[in-house]
């Protein structure tokens, strides 16, 4: 009786042993969620642009498009999203397909749908990379300069980096540029004067290492005055 107390100890012992991580598992770990937040940017993707013009008021095909979208049609691409009070009638797709140039749809169908799809697929052909790779791009962007939109704050891109596998809107965009691995970089205040699409675009260069110093602005350098000695 009292041997079979014995080897039970021996076995709850054994069980505790067994369920206790070892240090270096421990250290390993730690190391992983310390790094999670820095690696969280590599895991993004840059997708190409495609732009969407909604008329001013809605229609059976400005319905048939949105609800393509919210269905997914176009999850292999960033969407920039504007309503024209110049569109009346139907909505205009735009994809790029050169250098300042696009492929342009009035209206909607799925004879456009599979046009458009089919259009940026030959643009932007999406690689599915092996697991082990960190960094996967769908889509790389020639470093190359663009007279369009000479109005802009920032110059606009034709595809764009995603931000946690999602395009957040403006004002996410102004938080995720003024912090993280972003911060201290550009001025914030230049920020909040940016359209969604120059955000995005500011984004994505510096994701890439290439931002437009003759457009962006950088935080203000903060420096200390030294001390006098009234003595």
């Amino acid at each position: 009786m009292s041997s079979g107390f014995a080897v039970g100890q021996e076995v709850t012992a054994n069980l505790q042993a067994e369920v206790q991580p070892s240090e270096v598992l421990q250290e390993v770990t730690q190391q992983e969620a310390d790094s999670q937040d820095s690696q969280s940017e590599d895991l993004e993707i840059c997708r190409l642009v495609l732009k969407i013009d909604f008329p001013n008021v809605n229609n059976s095909a400005a319905s048939r498009l949105r609800a393509d979208i919210a269905a997914g049609v176009y999850d292999d691409y960033a969407i920039s999203q504007t309503r024209s009070r110049r569109r009346k009638k139907s909505p205009k797709i735009s994809v790029p397909v050169g250098r300042n140039r696009y492929r342009v749809w009035y209206g909607y169908s799925g004879k456009i749908r599979t046009a458009v799809l089919a259009t940026a697929a030959a643009q932007s052909p999406i690689k599915k990379e092996k697991s082990s790779q960190v960094a996967q791009v769908a889509y790389v962007e020639k470093t190359e300069s663009s007279d369009t939109n000479q109005d802009a704050k920032y110059p606009h891109r034709s595809s764009w980096w995603t931000v946690g596998k999602r395009y957040p809107d403006r004002e996410a965009m102004v938080k995720h540029l003024s912090s993280g691995q972003h911060e201290g970089i550009f001025a914030i205040e230049w920020l909040e004067t940016l359209t969604r699409d120059e955000l995005h675009a500011l984004h994505s260069d510096d994701h890439e290492k290439k931002v437009n110093w003759n457009h962006a602005v950088r935080t203000a350098a903060v420096t200390s005055k030294p001390v006098l000695n009234e003595d």
